[in-house]
């Protein structure tokens, strides 16, 4: 009895060796077949050794000019009007794409949906695409993940109406960039300009700055700010467009003058710049010291270290002030503050010309301190231009 009880046990334990056997054969069949058709969804070398593409490069895939070709290219190749719809859509479009080693674009996927015609006309513009300049890993071109979106607006707006949202922003590197997106360089360099009067070697800022001037013309502006620009596109972009032009390597971005680029601004916004008297807060030197020691919170007042703030606005032929905007931040706190004065302010006397009112720009510096509120002393609400 304990011979045949063994010899079933043996038999038992030899047929279940077997499946396992098997079961571990069609595993390692299963695991070979999966890993052969991830080598052959890579793409093949001039030796057939199958490449991957990669995510993170020490240098990224760029289009053919860089990042303001690509907009105008992007713009140029969709139809933002959306004229086949009804009904027309609002939100992201977004699709992802291969960037091989020789430039060209493959894998080309939608990720993001809105509606199908907006869909395939994106799709469409991305299959076009010329070659770009390919992703460097390690000193090597590679293969590289890249993705597009674009934004498409249900209403179609006007300039004024473009214009008044620009006007929501109080910083001017928040303006310049609303500016670049719709269109506005003239706008965009003049903010940037007076950004970059604070920071004058902000590189992010230099490498936009420089595509509204040429934008508008102005190459070797541009070529200059791309000079100066730590950008990591600024590089290939003064390559392409700017490599051998005369002059560029004398000079320097901080030798532009902002006053010029404010000047812009008053013009495009229908400000005059030729007037006989400028806009005051008032006839009576005192009444801006009396109105700072009304309405400035007495708790933001500082002795030592005083805070500073210039602001922007218009005034109007009937004195009242729009488009105010922050052009030299001390903090978000007195930011809001200086802000909420000059809200608050009666009506000011417009600048004249010939006897006539005519609307202008005024900057004025807010100073938090005593001689603002206390001492007698008259508070200049204007700059000599």
């Amino acid at each position: 009895m304990k011979i045949d009880a063994i010899m079933v046990l043996k038999k038992t334990l030899f047929s279940h060796k077997i499946e396992l056997m098997k079961l571990f054969q069609s595993v390692i069949l299963l695991l070979i077949t999966f890993s052969s058709s991830l080598l052959f969804a890579q793409s093949v070398d001039n030796n057939g050794e199958e490449e991957p593409a990669y995510e993170y490069v020490n240098k990224r895939a760029s289009f053919p000019g860089g990042d303001f070709a690509r907009y105008e290219y992007l713009h140029s190749a969709i139809d933002f009007s959306q004229k086949d719809l009804e009904r027309k859509k609002e939100g992201p479009v977004q699709v992802d794409f291969i960037v091989e080693k020789d430039g060209s674009i493959t894998h080309v996927e939608l990720k993001m949906s809105l509606v199908r015609v907006l869909d395939e006309q994106v799709l469409e513009a991305v299959r076009k695409m010329p070659k770009w300049n390919p992703a460097e890993l390690l000193g090597k071109k590679v293969r590289s993940y890249n993705s597009i979106r674009v934004d498409f607006m249900a209403e179609h707006k006007s300039c004024e109406e473009m214009a008044n949202d620009i006007y929501k922003y109080r910083y001017p590197i928040q303006r310049a960039m609303k500016s670049m997106e719709v269109h506005h360089y003239r706008e965009a360099a003049a903010y940037f300009s007076v950004y970059l009067s604070e920071y004058p070697k902000d590189a992010f800022a230099l490498y936009y700055r420089g595509g509204a001037l040429y934008n508008l013309g102005r190459h070797r502006e541009a070529c200059i700010d791309w000079k100066d620009s730590q950008e990591k596109d600024a590089e290939e972009v003064f390559s392409v467009f700017c490599e051998g032009m005369r002059g560029v390597k004398y000079y320097s971005s901080v030798d532009t003058n902002y006053q010029k680029f404010l000047d812009t601004l008053a013009v495009v916004e229908h400000c005059s710049i030729d007037y006989d008297s400028v806009a005051h807060f008032s006839n009576n030197p005192d009444a801006l010291r009396r109105f700072y020691k009304k309405n400035m919170p007495k708790y933001l007042i500082k002795k030592y270290r005083i805070p500073k703030v210039m602001v922007s606005f218009n005034v109007n032929t009937d004195g009242s002030i729009e488009n105010i905007w922050i052009v030299r931040s001390y903090s978000e706190r007195y930011d809001n503050e200086a802000i909420r004065l000059v809200q608050k302010m009666p009506k000011w006397k417009p600048a004249t010309k010939n006897d006539q009112a005519v609307k202008s720009k005024v900057l004025l510096s807010i100073e938090f301190n005593d001689k603002s509120t206390k001492t007698g002393k008259f508070i200049h609400d204007f700059f000599a231009r």
